[in-house]
């Protein structure tokens, strides 16, 4: 089996539901910017590039800012849980 074909056989998650309250700011870390795209772009970008079957995207619950961030409509959204491990097992349950 291909590279190619195995990650065609592949869920990806990106538990992005934190609130990032040690770095501060304004927003959450993942909608910081780095080099004028946010984080959560930069790394959605590089996880849809991989041509997995699915890409898992976690948000908090309240969290209306992840529509505006380029490539999330090639993902499969999830809302978050209290914790991180309840955040990812909700991506897990979903797939």
């Amino acid at each position: 089996m291909s590279l190619h074909e195995f990650l065609g056989r592949v869920s990806i998650i990106v538990p992005a539901a934190g609130k990032g309250m040690r770095m501060g700011g304004a927003v959450a870390k993942q909608y910081q910017p780095l080099n004028g795209q946010p984080v959560l772009q930069h790394t959605l970008e590089r996880m849809i590039s991989l041509g997995a079957r699915e890409v898992v995207l976690v948000v908090a619950a309240d969290d209306c800012h992840h529509v505006a961030v380029p490539g999330v409509r090639q993902c499969t959204v999830v809302r978050g849980g209290e914790t991180r491990a309840q955040s990812v097992k909700n991506a897990l349950d979903h797939l």
